[in-house]
Order: C-alpha cells, then structure tokens, then sequence
C-alpha cells in the first residue's frame, strides 16, 4: 500500500482538508493542497522528515504511514505467505470460518509474533466488553507500540511484518471467510471459465475468450464479457498507437516538452528535455528537471490556469526559456499543464552580436556624417576664405563620403549575396596571371607599411570560377593582412594545385586568439572592438559568403603573436568538361563561352553547385597571346 493512501484514509478519519493539512506540515497556502494531492497519488514521495511531520500533525506514529502492499489480493495472500515462511503463521478453519494461528513453540520469532498478536487480542476483547472506546483502540493501533503496556513494548523483528500484521490481518478475515463460502457452495464450470477469462484480461490478454454455447444467463453473460473484451482490445490499441504516435511526435522535437497531470504527476516528457538537465533515471518530476522553483511555477499555472513564461540559467552559460500552459478540458476545468523548454543560448548570442553590430553601423555612419557637417559649417559662414585651406576640407569630407559609400556598399552587397541575387559570371580563370596582378597592386601600398609582399606560386592552372569573385576575396583578405601586419612583417599569397587548387594569404601579424577563430566569418564581428582599425566587420563575412555561393570552403588557421593563414578553394579547369550535379540558381555564364563534350568528367570532388564550360578558342587564343607577350 503507497504512503500516499495511507496519508489520505487518516486525513479522512480526522476530518482535515488537503489544504488544511499542507499548512499544518509548513506548506504555503496557495499550493498546501496541490502538494498534498501530490503526495497522496503517489507522484511524489515524502521524505522522513515530512513523513514524521505528517504523522505527528495526523496523530499517528510514522510507522502507520508506511505498510507493504496489501493493494491486491494477491498482494494480501503473498504477504501472509512470507509471514508463513518467517515466522510460523499458520491458516486453518473452524466452525466460524478461517483463522491465523501462530505457534510460540517454534522460534524466537515466532514466540515475539505471538506476544503481539495477543496484546492485539486483548485490546480487541477490552473493545467488545466495553471497557475502552473505538477512538483509544485507534489510538492503541495506530500509534503501535507506543502505548503497549501488555506486551512491553516489544522491538518488531521487522518494520514489513508490524506493518504489515497491524493491518492485513484485519483485512484478511473477511477475506478468507469469502473465499470460504465460495469454496462451499458449488460454482459452475462456466462461471469458473468467465473467471478465468476475466483474470487473463486484467493480465493484458485480450485474446480469450468464454464458452458462449452455455444456455440462460450464464450464455448471455459470456457473449457480454467476450464483446467486452473485444471493445476493450479495440480501444486498448487505439491508445497505444496514438501513444506511440504522440512520443514519436515528442522525441522529433528539438525543444523539450514536459507535461502534468492536474495532482502534479509526469505524463509526458521527451528526450530533449532529459538531455538539457542530464536525466536518466526518471519517474517523478524532479528526476526530470531537479528542480523545484520549476514545478513550482507548473503548480501556479494548474491553480491560476493562466500562462508563464519564464527564464533559466543552465551550467556553462546556457539560457533556457520555459513556457507553461495550463491544459484545460471541454468543460473549462483544468486538467495539466504543459511546458516547452527552448535552448535560447544561440539566440541570446546573435542577439547581442546583432546589437553590437547595430551599435558599430551607427557608429561608422555617424562618425563620416558628424566629420562632414562639422567642415560643411565653417564653409557655408564663410569663415573659410583661403583656396588651400577650402580644398582641404573639401577632401577630407570627400574621404569621410567614400568611407560612409563604402560601408553602405558592403552592407547591401552582402545582402544580395546572402538572398541569392548576386550572380556568379563562371569561366576558366588565369590564377596564375590574378596572383601576380594582385601583387603588383599592392606591392607599392605594402612597401609603404614596411612590409614584403610575396608570391610563392609557378604554373598554377586555370580555375573555373568567377574572376572577379576571387579577385574581390583576394582584395579582402589581403587588406586584413595590411591592416594588422605590423612594418618589417611580410605577407604571402601561395597557390597549390592538388583536386582543388588551394589559394591561401598568409601573414606575420599579430595573430587571432583561438576562441575568436569560430566566429571569424560571422556578419558584423570584429576582432577588435576598439574599432581602431577602422574595418567595418564585414568583409570576411562577404568573403565567406561568396565561397558559398561558388561550392568552395575557406578555411583559417592563426597563432597569436605568430601570424594568420587564410585558405580558399577553387576548382580546376578541365578541358571538355563537366562537372557533375545540379546547376545553382546564382550562376550564369560568360557569353564567350559554350558548352562541351559532357562525357568527360571533372577531375576530384564532383560537388559542383554549376557546370562547367569551356571558353571558346577565342579566348584561349587570346590568352596565350598574353602569355607569349608577358614572356618577351
């Protein structure tokens, strides 16, 4: 038998509420009779301590509270049985029905059974003869061994066999004496067959079934149990499968998902939310989410039937955001509640990156804005007179315009680049001629840092991709490695020809540390906050993206204090060519180009998001006219 009944029947006996008992034991009085509802269907379990505050605010010793289970016959019979085996119970019959009887002549314990069976007894004839009343027998009973005087307080061999004795053997009398009468009255077969039949069901098994060939009512009563039972097997597995369809449904969710009952039980739950708080083991709530500030809140919502939403801190920096909803039936009476748990770590993180970055656009575009108006007034007063001094402020505005044009350029850029409308204008691509035209464009700026700028690539092959693409890229990987290389370091821009051909810009400059590497690419992340450098944040992020759109990878390796290697990929250019899949969306072709031999295949990974064309002689024509002018 569960604490939880026990508890109930001695509140009943002493006429208390649930609410009035959960304020007696320290509960407060808005959630005192949820709790206890709790406690009593067994959805949670009292601890000592409540256990003995609860027997004390009920009367009874804390022993009362906790008995084996006598729930079932079966459970009743099995409990006699093991007294039989320990300590010499015996059952025989009499005239007047069926009897426990216990030998003291067979064992110590059996003689300490007897002891306490016979105080027992002699309480019970000072009850029959009237010399106590039925509230000091209860007294006597319920409070055991505390006021036995007969048996000197005897120590129970075992907490199960006083629990037990105290209330089975009461319980079993009327028991046996039923069985009794069955026994001697003669019960027909069918009768006996429904039995068995009713037996096997309550085990689960629907696939019985009774003797309808009898007549009368005994044929009648088995065709009912049959159709009973096919109703019940019927609806038994339409239960399941929706059962099984809604924890389908619950473990597809990401989120996690926690339902109760209205007495506080766990109906649902799902593996999401065992992985948030690390569960394995669960049957109550708190095995669940070990923590009770969270049920707490489901209990305000079953009593107030009015939504919450509330936030959680999990270790390791984790943010959750839990929404409860109470569960109501058809007629308006609040049935559960159900709460979602949503990891909003990731979303709380874009969120400041998106107010850091709302704080560094305005930053940028006021800071040209508040340079041009403070020029614009002297000039417009005409405090300005010189020409010298007037071209001046002229070009400074004029710097602080192409600043703001800039940012607002790569602002919209990435923006077409991320929605797909930014085209990619593939074809075969010299990178051996790019590199070198990018250090030769560079190579005066670099030398005014006081830095070397290196090209470490010969024979590179054609790449099939957009030039000015890779260009762009190469123009922003390259400015980075300016900005913060400092004078006496060096950059390099390298190529390696391997399935991909591996273009990579490498610097000796200060170096990024490892926990910034991850979010490197982001949209509007910055390195250095201090904004001293004065880079808007996105270029690498434009980088990123248009290696995306063109199917490539870009990659970045960096050491503090040692220097930063960045990696992109291209793929090679195969005559008579093309490569395999599916064409993007965001690619179109050089009209110089045309399509050929398709039965030729790409050498490497065949991942291409768009074909490949070869050039017309046209063009090959063309650069190998360059090519033999350069050598010259």
């Amino acid at each position: 038998m569960a604490i939880g009944e026990r508890i109930r029947f001695f509140r009943n006996l002493r006429g208390m509420t649930q609410k009035y008992l959960g304020q007696v034991v320290g509960f407060p009085e808005k959630t005192a009779d949820i709790r206890m509802a709790q406690y009593e269907s067994g959805s949670r379990t009292p601890k000592a301590e409540l256990t003995e505050s609860l027997a004390g605010a009920l009367g009874v010793s804390p022993l009362a509270l906790s008995v084996p289970d006598i729930d079932s016959y079966l459970g009743l019979m099995h409990t006699l049985f093991t007294l039989e085996d320990r300590y010499g119970l015996t059952v025989e019959t009499g005239e007047n029905g069926v009897f426990l009887r216990v030998d003291p002549r067979k064992g110590k314990d059996a003689a300490e059974l007897s002891e306490m069976l016979t105080a027992w007894a002699e309480q019970a004839e000072r009850l029959r003869n009237g010399e106590i009343n039925r509230e000091d027998y209860d007294k006597w009973r319920y409070n055991y061994p505390k006021y036995d005087e007969a048996s000197g307080y005897v120590k129970v061999p075992s907490q199960q066999l006083s629990d037990a004795l105290m209330f089975t053997v009461v319980l079993v009398l009327p028991a046996f004496m039923l069985l009794t009468v069955v026994g001697t009255n003669s019960i027909s077969r069918p009768l006996t067959e429904m039995a068995n039949v009713a037996i096997e069901m309550s085990k689960g098994n629907f696939e019985v079934r009774a003797d309808e060939t009898s007549s009368g009512e005994t044929g009648i009563l088995a065709r009912a149990l049959n159709t009973l039972c096919d109703n019940l097997s019927q609806t038994i597995y339409q239960l399941q499968n929706e059962k099984r369809q809604l924890n389908q449904l619950l473990t597809s969710f990401t989120d996690g998902v926690a339902a109760i009952d209205r007495l506080g039980c766990l109906t649902h739950y799902n593996p999401a939310l065992m992985d948030m708080f690390g569960a394995v083991d669960v049957h109550t709530p708190m095995d669940l989410v070990p923590d009770e500030k969270v049920w707490h809140e489901f209990d305000s919502v079953l009593e107030t039937q009015k939504s919450k939403t509330l936030s959680y801190s999990l270790p390791g920096n984790r943010a959750l955001w839990i929404s409860i909803v109470p569960v109501l039936a058809e007629n308006g009476e609040c049935i559960g509640a159900v709460g979602l748990f949503k990891d909003v770590t990731e979303f709380e993180r874009l969120e400041q990156t998106r107010r850091d970055y709302v704080a560094n656009v305005s930053h940028e575009l006021r800071t040209p804005l508040t340079a041009v108006r403070g020029l614009l007034e002297p000039l417009s007063d005409g405090m300005v007179k010189d020409a010298e001094t007037q071209k001046r402020y002229y070009d400074i505005m004029m710097h602080e315009v192409l600043r703001m044009s800039r940012l607002i350029t790569d602002l919209l850029q990435l923006s077409r680049l991320q929605s797909g409308s930014e085209y990619m204008e593939v074809s075969a691509v010299n990178l051996q001629e790019l590199l070198e035209e990018m250090q030769q464009n560079y190579k005066v700026e670099a030398a005014q840092h006081g830095i070397r700028l290196e090209l470490k690539a010969e024979n590179v092959p054609y790449a099939m991709t957009d030039r000015d693409r890779v260009e762009q890229i190469l123009v922003i990987l390259i400015d980075n490695a300016m900005r913060y290389t400092p004078e006496g370091g060096s950059i390099t821009l390298s190529a390696e020809a391997g399935e991909r051909i591996v273009v990579s810009v490498t610097d000796t400059g200060c170096g990024i540390a490892a926990e910034e590497l991850p979010h490197l690419f982001e949209r509007f992340y910055k390195v250095d906050k201090s904004r001293k450098e004065g880079g808007t944040g996105l270029g690498l992020s434009i980088a990123k993206q248009i290696i995306d759109n063109l199917g490539e990878q870009i990659t970045v390796q960096s050491v503090v204090g040692k220097g930063t290697s960045f990696h992109f990929t291209l793929k090679r250019y195969v005559s008579n060519a093309i490569a395999l899949g599916p064409s993007s969306p965001g690619v179109v072709y050089s009209e110089d180009v045309g399509l050929q031999n398709q039965n030729d295949v790409l050498t490497g990974q065949q991942d291409a998001p768009y074909e490949i064309i070869e050039p017309k002689a046209e063009k090959i024509e063309k650069h190998q006219k360059k090519e033999k002018k350069k050598r010259k």
